[in-house]
């Protein structure tokens, strides 16, 4: 066999460097985890078990022991009034856990919770359309009194770094902007989808009070307009409407005799011919 000669290396010309592995590819990749369907339905079953149990501390004020009142005081520190809401979140969370087979797929849900819960606890901290009880002084801006009715510490840690960053202002129009991306990215819907549905309900919300205020327009037309032609009115007796029929023909002058002359001799003994209409 043989064997290709080797080639010399050209002077002035470097042999082409090998690529490097970046560091991010070097490090060590966590190995995923790969449940099966009866896993994730338990799993699914215990968040709803959660969420029945924080919501029986926070709504109906059960004893929820050291666990139950610290998580209860640590979703009010970190999500503000909003945490009030998270053992109904967590129930709906399993709910659609467990109904993923149901769902559309093509909803990216994490994303679209993520802004939800960025622009509502941004919207409590900085009093965005009157949200809140407003912003907090400078002095009492890390207190927990004071954010615990308000965003949470995710909430203040927003409006700090917002703020600094572009200022009050713009904080407000980030949680409005986040508030609709997170609504799109969770219902699925279009800006355009929900400008011409409301445009339908709009036309049919018209149409129907159109077709109302005539009717009326008409009733009150009917409706005499002296007190006493009202009274004459109601006091009428009403009879049953019944279909007017044209009148009938007279009868009596429908028969008609004629006679007719017979030449002679064509009729012997022949009765006058008489003809009836």
């Amino acid at each position: 066999m043989a064997t290709r000669p080797k080639r010399k290396p050209t002077k002035g010309k470097r042999p082409p460097a090998r690529a490097r592995r970046s560091l991010l590819a070097a490090r060590p990749r966590l190995r995923k985890i790969a449940l099966e369907p009866h896993q994730i339905d338990v799993l699914a079953l215990a968040l709803i078990a959660v969420g029945v149990f924080l919501g029986g501390v926070e709504y109906a004020h059960w004893a929820g022991g050291a666990v139950g009142d610290g998580v209860v005081r640590a979703t009010k520190f970190c999500f503000g009034v909003l945490g009030y809401a998270v053992p109904a979140a967590l129930v709906a969370g399993g709910g659609l856990i467990l109904a993923r087979e149901l769902r559309p797929p093509a909803r990216p849900l994490r994303t679209g919770v993520i802004c939800l819960v960025a622009a509502l606890t941004l919207a409590l901290a900085a009093g965005t359309l009157g949200i809140g009880p407003g912003q907090v002084p400078a002095d009492h801006f890390w207190h927990s009194t004071a954010f615990e009715t308000r965003g949470g510490v995710i909430g203040q840690a927003e409006l700090w770094v917002t703020s600094h960053l572009f200022s009050t202002l713009g904080s407000s129009v980030l949680a409005v902007f986040l508030f609709i991306a997170g609504v799109i990215l969770v219902t699925g819907a279009t800006l355009a989808g929900a400008i011409r549905a409301t445009g339908t309900g709009v036309a049919g919300t018209g149409r129907a009070l159109r077709r109302s205020t005539d009717e009326l327009r008409a009733t009150v037309a009917r409706r005499p307009a002296t007190a006493a032609g009202r009274a004459g009115a109601d006091a009428r007796p009403e009879y049953p409407s019944e279909p007017l029929l044209p009148p009938e023909p007279d009868t009596t002058e429908l028969v008609v005799r004629a006679s007719t002359a017979v030449p002679a001799g064509a009729w012997s003994g022949a009765r006058p011919l008489t003809r009836v209409w």
